[in-house]
């Protein structure tokens, strides 16, 4: 299931004490965070698996029992990590996984660009697990899970995991629909003060520039799309 999803199920598993005997969890379709993984981890005990698909583009990774990053199919599709211009990028940069379908002989799709995010970090040693197939370090997240500011500052989810997890608060969601301002929806946990707010501000001012407007917005309730994936970004300046 989705990360998002089975974190909240966790949750009530820790809460109110169950106890389960499942095997194994696979967790898709969103980007996988330390704060989801350690819930999950905690409430069931299991080996935990993160998968990365795109069925249009041939696209298939998935991590193993050594956690040791993405086994790629390359037998699948051929990757590429292409920049803005559809360029290859640098080893050790960042760029969007473009994909060649070795499959689909009906209709191929050539360097398809589903909008994801990761490093260009093919690392083709033999994992512990035994498996030959090249790994890469992680799923960065959607293109459109950036913000970029017209100050010429861009920023990534992930980053935003490891700040947000030191505060009391549920669930917290970000949204751009300027270039120089952000607005920041987030439930406030039971010991959720105005000192945390003013911290927040503190560290996002720096982050993202004193150029840009930050708006904090204490809600009860963060909506989520019929997708049914949480988003912790949402950029409508595209």
């Amino acid at each position: 299931g989705y990360p998002s999803s089975i974190a909240n199920f966790a949750n009530f598993i820790l809460k109110n004490d169950v106890k389960t005997k499942i095997k194994s969890v696979i967790t898709t379709a969103e980007v996988l965070t330390d704060e989801y993984k350690q819930i999950i981890t905690d409430a069931f005990g299991c080996l935990l698996i993160d998968t990365y698909g795109c069925a249009d583009g041939g696209g298939n990774a998935n991590t193993c029992e050594c956690n040791t990053g993405f086994h790629v199919s390359f037998e699948a599709s051929i990757w590429e990590v292409c920049n803005e211009n559809g360029a290859p990028t640098e080893v050790g940069q960042q760029g969007e996984v473009t994909l060649t379908s070795l499959t689909n002989y009906a209709m191929p799709l050539i360097r398809y660009q589903p909008g994801d995010v990761i490093e260009n970090s093919f690392d083709c040693s033999i994992c512990k697990c035994g498996r030959t197939l090249p790994r890469i370090n992680r799923i960065q997240g959607r293109t459109t899970d950036l913000l970029k500011f017209a100050n010429g500052v861009t920023l990534g989810g992930p980053a935003f995991t490891l700040l947000f997890r030191e505060f009391p608060i549920e669930k917290y969601q970000m949204v751009q629909n300027d270039y120089l301002e952000l607005d920041i929806y987030l439930i406030p946990g039971l010991d959720y003060s105005v000192q945390h707010k003013l911290r927040i501000l503190e560290l996002m001012r720096h982050h993202c520039g004193l150029e840009v407007q930050i708006n904090i917005h204490e809600v009860s309730e963060i909506i989520i799309p019929k997708s049914g994936k949480h988003r912790f970004i949402v950029n409508n300046t595209k």
